[in-house]
C-alpha cells in the first residue's frame, strides 16, 4: 500500500495509523508486507523529533519505506541527509525513487541514508525491446545495488517482456500496470489476499 504525502503532518500520520490498523488485522491482511510513503518536501523533521510515527501500532517500522526522489534530495541536502537518519533510526526504511534520473545518482548513494534503489521507468521502457543499453544499465544499477546491500524495484513494469527481461536479470521486485493499477486500500488488500503478484516478480 502506498500512501502519497507531501509531508508527514500530525494529521497525516493519524491517517495513516488508521489505516495500518485495517492492514494488520485478519491473517491474510498481514501479508500486506510494505507501507510506502512518497515524501515530496524534506520537512519532515515532525515525526524525527517525537517518535509520532511509532504510533503506527500495528505494523513494524520496518514495514515502513519513505520514497525520496533525487530532485527532493538535492533541494536541502545536508538537511534531508539529517533528516533521513534520524527516521531510519526508528527502523523505517529509505528509498531513492526514480534512480538515475538525478544529478550524480552515484554520489546520493554514499551521501544519503538508502535501503532501496527504485529503477526509474525510463530505464525499463526500452526493455520491451530488449535494447542493449537499457539492459547494461540496469545490470549495472543491479550489480552497484547488490555489492552495497541494497534491494532494487523496478519502476513501470508495463509489458511480459519488461517482466521477463528483469526476471531473468536477477530483479525480483517490481511495480507497475502489468501488475496492477493504482488501488484504493480495499482493492489491494483484496488482491493481497488473492495471492496475486503484485509488486513481486517472481
Amino acid at each position: 500500500m502506498s500512501v502519497d504525502l507531501s509531508l508527514l503532518s500530525r494529521s497525516q500520520i493519524e491517517q495513516l495509523t488508521r489505516a495500518s490498523d485495517r492492514a494488520s488485522a485478519p491473517e491474510a491482511e498481514r501479508r500486506l508486507a510494505r507501507i510506502a510513503i512518497a515524501i515530496k518536501d524534506v520537512n519532515v523533521t515532525y515525526p524525527a523529533r517525537d517518535g509520532r510515527v511509532m504510533a503506527l501500532s500495528n505494523v513494524d517500522p520496518r514495514q515502513l519505506i519513505l520514497e525520496v526522489t533525487e530532485n527532493v534530495l538535492m533541494k536541502e541536502p545536508e538537511r534531508a541527509a539529517r533528516v533521513l537518519s534520524e527516521l531510519r533510526e526508528f527502523g523505517i526504511r529509505i528509498a531513492v525513487d526514480d534512480f538515475g534520473t538525478g544529478y550524480s545518482s552515484l554520489s546520493h548513494l554514499q551521501r544519503f541514508p538508502v535501503d532501496v534503489i527504485k529503477i526509474d521507468k525510463s530505464f525499463i521502457d526500452p526493455l520491451v525491446q530488449s535494447n542493449s543499453k537499457s539492459v547494461a544499465m540496469v545490470t549495472s544499477i543491479m550489480g552497484l545495488a547488490k555489492s552495497l546491500g541494497l534491494e532494487v524495484i523496478a519502476e513501470g513494469i508495463e509489458h511480459e517482456s519488461q517482466l521477463q527481461r528483469l526476471v531473468d536479470l536477477g530483479c525480483n521486485l517490481g511495480q507497475g500496470f502489468l501488475m496492477a493499477h493504482p488501488l484504493d486500500q480495499e482493492a489491494a488488500l483484496a488482491a493481497i489476499a488473492q495471492n496475486s503478484n503484485v509488486a513481486l516478480l517472481n
